[in-house]
């Protein structure tokens, strides 16, 4: 029985992946995170404890973890521990390589990395009101927190006074969707799934449908995991506008809205299995046409007695 050890067990992406492995795929699951109480207790086999992300001593910590529940792999899953992570991408740390959680970290190289594999990012445009809606986002930061719509000249002035370091784009109006993959250790694309995103609040995708991965982005996503040492679980980002695909967001790790994936054509269990040597590569097929909505979990502490 392989035993998985997973950090930051208190986000949604790290919930879903628990979820798949625990008591379903005979994976042992053990669920790290720095907060003692946190959204995914229990979910796991074990709960244990790790240090932040950005403590100095991360890095030995997750190792000696590993060391102490004889666990084979381990997954890092938010930013700051994949910086403390990256150096150690192995077969048994299903990490990115540096680069790739470097270029993740800043808007501005996303667009420059797009655009290097043939994908089309969205365009950033001059920080000056033309009468047309505004898209700003700042240019170092996770997901789409602090993403806001600019409406009006005064919201322009207003924002660029208070978030000096935001890049703006032109605000598109389509259709969202994310692509879902895994990458092997040679940076070969073993797997993607694609989802359509029905609704999205707070940027992140509460219903999502699988839909045929469009044959016009296929080559550009094999060559952007390439080029950008991705290793493991990663997600991209788009708006489709006609037949055209603009891309926006780039994570080299697993996403809050994974599970459908995992669910519908990209099972972590033989992914994981295949990274370690001990199994094939298996064939990732979607499942189009499966949808998820999206819950969150409750967790009830009892008053110690």
């Amino acid at each position: 029985m392989p035993t998985i050890l997973i950090s930051s067990m208190g986000s949604t992406a790290a919930q879903n992946l628990a979820r798949i492995l625990t008591g379903q795929t005979g994976w042992r699951t053990i669920g790290g995170d720095m907060e003692s109480a946190h959204g995914g207790l229990g979910l796991c086999d074990v709960d244990v404890r790790l240090p932040r992300g950005d403590d100095s001593c991360y890095a030995a910590t997750a190792k000696a973890m590993m060391e102490a529940h004889q666990a084979q792999l381990f997954v890092p899953v938010m930013e700051p521990e994949l910086l403390a992570m990256c150096s150690f991408a192995s077969e048994a740390v299903v990490v990115s390589k540096f680069r790739a959680v470097s270029t993740a970290r800043s808007k501005k190289r996303q667009n420059i990395a797009f655009e290097s594999a043939g994908l089309r990012p969205i365009a950033e445009v001059e920080a000056r009101w033309t009468g047309k809606i505004m898209f700003a986002r700042p240019d170092f930061g996770t997901g789409s927190r602090g993403a806001l719509l600019i409406r009006s000249e005064t919201e322009l002035t207003q924002h660029q006074q208070s978030h000096p370091d935001s890049i703006y784009c032109e605000y598109l109006d389509g259709s969202e969707f994310s692509f879902d993959g895994f990458v092997d250790q040679t940076g070969t694309l073993r797997g993607l799934i694609s989802r359509r995103r029905i609704e999205v609040r707070n940027g992140l995708a509460v219903k999502s449908e699988i839909v045929a991965t469009p044959s016009t982005v296929i080559d550009g996503i094999r060559a952007l995991v390439m080029q950008e040492e991705v290793r493991g679980f990663f997600n991209v980002q788009a708006i489709q506008v006609g037949q055209d695909f603009f891309f926006h967001d780039f994570n080299p790790r697993p996403g809050g809205a994974m599970y459908l994936s995992f669910v519908g054509g990209l099972p972590p269990d033989l992914l994981l299995t295949a990274w370690m040597n001990e199994g094939p590569w298996p064939v990732c097929e979607p499942r189009v046409g499966a949808k998820l909505f999206r819950r969150y979990e409750n967790i009830v502490l009892e008053t110690p007695s």
